[in-house]
């Protein structure tokens, strides 16, 4: 089963799952701004900020364990690529990028106030130029730990990181990366509102491969997470 057919599952099961047990289970969704650089040797691409949609959906169950399943896609208006010795030129093509994200947590809380989210699962990242029929695949592992402070009942922050082992789909090259992210969660009476940035740098093993860096800024309504 791919990670994107997991994470449907997932989500379609989500809203029904708040069951007697304790189990609190969420869905989430909302709007991303997505920034993409990629250095080469002798080469760089950039894309103009794009503008996308970003959904996430888990389940928490009463004794701390937790799945979760993340999405987000983005479309970017042309860009700009640079050659040594050749300058830089734009381009109108678009570029388009998703991932995906389905992760095992051990999500406990450790006092009143703070919560911990540590655990992994499998990633995959994936650019495509429709235009000129070019499309890159990386999928494999990711690990993932997180401190969640709690304000009340109504709001928490979170810090996060991640790291990514993964492999080219094309070239069979492995591909390491590692993930920043920070953001908060608003309980705002029937829904809850929030807003997260991230950063993520993936690389090559080999040392003539690209170096790709992705920036969102994330915005979304949706239901609890149960912390």
């Amino acid at each position: 089963m791919s990670i994107r057919i997991a994470a449907i599952a997932l989500l379609l099961i989500a809203p029904s799952s708040h069951a007697a047990d304790g189990s609190t289970a969420f869905i989430r969704g909302g709007l991303s701004s997505v920034g993409f650089k990629s250095d080469a040797p002798g080469a760089r691409l950039e894309a103009d900020r794009g503008g996308g949609l970003n959904l996430s959906g888990g389940l928490r169950l009463d004794n701390g364990f937790a799945v979760r399943a993340d999405f987000v896609g983005s479309t970017h208006d042309g860009g700009t690529a640079c050659i040594s010795g050749g300058g830089c030129g734009s381009f109108d093509d678009d570029l388009e990028l998703g991932e995906g994200r389905l992760v095992f947590l051990y999500a406990p809380m450790l006092s009143d106030t703070v919560g911990l989210e540590v655990g992994g699962g499998f990633e995959s990242v994936s650019a495509e130029v429709p235009s000129l029929d070019y499309e890159s695949k990386s999928g494999g592992l990711v690990l993932e730990g997180a401190l969640v402070f709690l304000r009340g009942d109504t709001f928490r922050f979170r810090l996060g990181l991640a790291l990514l082992g993964l492999e080219d789909d094309e070239t069979n090259e492995d591909v390491s990366g590692g993930e920043l992210s920070a953001g908060f969660i608003a309980d705002v009476g029937s829904v809850d509102l929030g807003a997260m940035i991230r950063g993520l740098h993936l690389e090559g093993d080999d040392p003539d491969s690209a170096e790709t860096d992705v920036g969102e800024l994330r915005l979304t309504i949706g239901t609890t997470w149960g912390l």
